[in-house]
């Protein structure tokens, strides 16, 4: 197994890619997404593994476009209160304008300067861990915190243990983070969140598949303490 990749960029690095991106017309690529499909699928993973979960409060960490709440409006995924953090002033306002079916606030800060008391039923990182301006473990820290007792996290991110990594003398990509899946699951476990299902998924396809065979990965957690 191979040890973690992080790259080191700052904050205002990240603005600065996302600023750039905002400005294409399509909304995947706004968010620097490979497709529409890929950016979906994850969404759609996410609320079917949550979905008879009982989730009043909800927290996304960047929220992007905003379309993981039109797609759990679609999908009647509903919650009574749900919140997204977005760093880009652009996607955050992009965001704010869609009309959506259940009560949505939306937030233009770092989530890292976001000191209040607030506690949420989940929290997603939809593909933030790669690429956040922070230590990824640093960012964990501070989002576990805002998690309820048996509230819930899942997230998705680049899997550095993809097999094509070894066996085509592929390389993974130098401007993002690549994890060794066991250290993020090591480190989770070490601040009360129990691995509820870990596995890896094909974005293009939407499908589960073991770990090494895809370059993205998701964790379900439950806080316990």
């Amino acid at each position: 197994m191979k040890k973690t990749i992080l790259v080191n960029k700052n904050i205002k690095a990240v603005n600065r890619e996302y600023q750039n991106s905002s400005r294409f017309s399509y909304e995947f690529k706004k968010v620097k997404w490979g497709s529409n499909v890929s950016m979906i699928n994850r969404f759609k993973l996410a609320i079917k593994l949550i979905k008879n979960q009982s989730i009043d409060k909800w927290l996304d960490v960047g929220s992007g476009t905003g379309l993981f709440f039109e797609i759990s409006d679609k999908l009647d995924f509903n919650t009574k209160d749900r919140c997204g953090v977005e760093l880009n002033k652009n996607l955050y306002n992009f965001s704010k304008k869609k009309k959506y079916k259940t009560k949505t606030m939306f937030i233009n800060k770092d989530i890292i300067k976001i000191n209040d008391s607030s506690k949420y039923d989940l929290v997603t990182l939809i593909g933030v861990l790669q690429n956040c301006g922070h230590d990824p473990y640093f960012l964990l820290k501070k989002i576990i915190r805002k998690i309820k007792k048996n509230g819930l996290i899942f997230l998705t991110s680049k899997n550095l243990n993809w097999l094509k990594f070894k066996n085509e003398k592929l390389f993974p990509e130098k401007d993002h983070s690549w994890f060794n899946i066991q250290d993020i699951v090591i480190f989770l476990k070490k601040n009360n969140i129990k691995i509820l299902k870990k596995k890896g998924f094909i974005p293009t396809s939407g499908r589960i598949v073991k770990e090494e065979l895809s370059h993205t990965f998701f964790i379900l957690g439950k806080k316990i303490n």
